[in-house]
């Protein structure tokens, strides 16, 4: 029922609807994928849906193709932008002629495809009018990345998190910041945030509870995962669904790893304590350590071992470049190693999430800080890597250090009071 309030506030609210989505909470299937369905069902209007990256609209793909609209959609991009290659506009061009080709676009309800490739192929919208934009991923896209499109429809619904990671921006602070006094009387002061962001800030602060909702049932992690991630940024607000799916076979992966290193299998967060290392963006300790792990779990577990079954995430590529070669070839095909920028939107049954911080300053290198509107300041890159996994999360890294870091302090004193810590100081 919460779901459908959602859709039904999305539908009902004029001109633009922000839907919250917090790590796990079902985004593309509950909401993007019904509010597709509702439109294409009681509307004849066309719609646009888009996102930030091309997994994200595969993945909407994927849901249209499985549940019979496979033909009811044309996606705008290149050959290269996916490698599903259903419906993509640059391989209709070349399979029929002109004629069958506009007869294909007019007739065409939905287009879906990244907001890059929309701007990049602005002529569509003098095809078609659009009356609706669904914009997935919108906390990570600047005003500039959408103006093209929400400009063009009569109503847009933008899906993101603002606790989530942000679009990239590469100027200083000082060069984003706003000098236009309108922006500012708006409540505009910074062009670096999202425009998600700008609009969810404005109708928190003037009460404007019609025009957002957010997402507050999570279907992907474990509850013992979700606490923290709970607890540290959204104020216990989420809460796991009863009939989350779960996975035996997992369980007793989990299980040899607790046997292995000395933990309470029930706990499905757990801190190994390790030594710093001299090396700048590399741990030695961690890399043999979690490289020894994933191979031993390949060794017991071969059978039930899959793309989707281990995850290995890092801040810095250096390490995660070092853990990637103590593996043997099968296992870096079947390991996703890479960094937390890259691993958004990603999830996995169990991840490692490596922290070689030597130094405090590494922390603050590494982290993307987020003032929330009661003043607390919480680390957006963080939320993303603990978030990944839905079974089992260990997090190697030296306690005494991220107990002494502002950013990291409020993780050590959970870990701390929950009696999350291993010491793998003697591990052989």
């Amino acid at each position: 029922s919460h779901y459908d309030d959602v859709i039904k506030k999305a539908i009902t609210y004029y001109p633009y609807f922000l839907v919250v989505g917090p790590p796990g909470t079902g985004k593309t299937r509950n909401i993007i994928f019904n509010l597709i369905e509702y439109y294409l069902k009681n509307t004849e209007d066309k719609i646009l849906v888009c996102a930030y990256t091309n997994r994200a609209v595969d993945e909407i793909a994927q849901l249209l193709n499985q549940n019979g609209f496979q033909n009811d959609f044309i996606r705008i991009g290149t050959k290269d932008s996916s490698e599903l290659k259903t419906n993509v506009l640059a391989y209709l061009i070349e399979d029929i002629d002109l004629e069958a080709l506009e007869t294909k676009i007019q007739s065409c309800r939905i287009f879906l495809g990244t907001a890059h490739s929309f701007l990049s192929n602005s002529e569509i919208f003098e095809l078609i009018k659009f009356k609706i934009a669904i914009i997935d991923e919108a906390s990570q896209l600047l005003f500039p990345h959408i103006a093209g499109i929400i400009s063009e429809v009569e109503k847009f619904i933008l899906i993101g998190d603002e606790k989530q990671l942000p679009a990239v921006v590469l100027q200083e602070n000082f060069q984003t910041k706003v000098k236009n006094q309108y922006l500012i009387d708006l409540g505009y002061y910074d062009l670096g945030i999202s425009y998600f962001e700008f609009l969810l800030s404005r109708a928190q602060k003037n009460g404007w509870n019609f025009a957002y909702a957010t997402l507050n049932v999570q279907f992907r992690m474990h509850q013992s995962i979700l606490k923290p991630i709970n607890s540290l940024f959204y104020e216990g607000k989420i809460q796991t669904f009863p009939s989350r799916n779960t996975n035996s076979e997992i369980d007793a992966i989990v299980q040899h790893l607790a046997n292995k290193l000395g933990f309470d299998s029930s706990e499905r967060v757990i801190f190994f304590d390790l030594p710093l290392d001299s090396s700048r963006k590399a741990n030695r300790f961690h890399t043999k350590i979690i490289a020894d792990l994933i191979i031993d779990c390949y060794k017991g577990y071969s059978e039930i071992i899959s793309t989707e079954t281990l995850g290995v995430v890092s801040p810095f590529r250096a390490q995660n470049s070092e853990i990637y070669k103590l593996l043997p070839p099968e296992l870096q095909k079947l390991v996703t190693i890479d960094t937390i920028e890259r691993f958004q939107g990603s999830e996995r049954e169990i991840i490692f999430l490596s922290l070689p911080f030597n130094n405090r300053y590494q922390i603050r290198y590494s982290s993307n800080l987020l003032v929330l509107p009661n003043n607390q300041v919480i680390d957006r890159k963080l939320n993303v890597a603990m978030s990944r996994a839905r079974e089992f999360l260990g997090i190697f890294g030296n306690f005494h250090l991220i107990s002494s870091s502002k950013i990291y302090s409020k993780l050590a004193d959970y870990l701390r009071d929950h009696n999350l810590i291993v010491s793998l100081t003697n591990y052989s």
